[in-house]
């Protein structure tokens, strides 16, 4: 069985999707779906459960699986990085928690140029819903978190990271559309949100 595997499997239960699980680890879909039946004829369990409405729902065996394979990887990606650690080198692994929209469109060119300069980074990625984002970053299980509207919260510390434009899309005819530019204003952007070690937010 391979390392690489079960990181694979550990994604799909935390995203929920094949693709997204496949985007993680850099591979196809088709090879996510492999691994899932390599890992459920070794142990002769159904893993994952398919379904439109609810996506890659890990069954009750899956989830023994990944609660008891989780710690294992992180404990191995926390020795690897001791073990290369050099100190004029950047290297490690980063656990990031975004929402969909920012870790879908946002991120990826990014995280490409991080690791092109730091090829001994590793980007451990996971999208969740903005609640989910904050409490990671609370229980200390992702090292920042990055969501589009930011809440202050004690324990935490936000930071800026640009903003968007917003703008809206009418057919010539519609009376917004005559209204011209000028409409809106840019919304608050990605923001980071990471565990602060004060006792309010920054």
């Amino acid at each position: 069985m391979h390392v690489e595997t079960l990181k694979t499997f550990c994604d799909l239960v935390e995203t929920g999707s094949l693709s997204r699980a496949a985007r993680l680890n850099l591979v196809s879909q088709s090879a996510v779906s492999q691994q899932l039946r390599a890992l459920e004829r070794r142990y002769g369990r159904r893993l994952i459960e398919r379904a439109p409405r609810i996506g890659a729902k890990a069954t009750e065996a899956g989830r023994l699986l990944y609660e008891e394979v989780k710690p294992l990887l992180d404990r191995l990606g926390t020795l690897e990085q001791r073990l290369r650690a050099r100190p004029d080198v950047v290297a490690g692994t980063v656990r990031v928690a975004t929402v969909y929209s920012v870790g879908l469109h946002t991120l990826p060119p990014t995280i490409k140029r991080c690791l092109a300069e730091h090829p001994e980074v590793n980007v451990r990625l996971s999208y969740r819903r903005t609640n989910e984002v904050v409490a990671a970053c609370l229980d200390g299980e992702v090292d920042f978190g990055i969501v589009a509207v930011p809440t202050r919260r004690p324990g935490l510390e936000l930071v800026s990271l640009g903003h968007d434009e917003l703008v809206i899309a009418a057919p010539p005819g519609h009376p917004i559309a005559r209204r011209g530019s000028g409409l809106g204003r840019p919304s608050s952007g990605g923001s980071c949100t990471r565990r602060s070690s004060r006792s309010s937010s920054g």
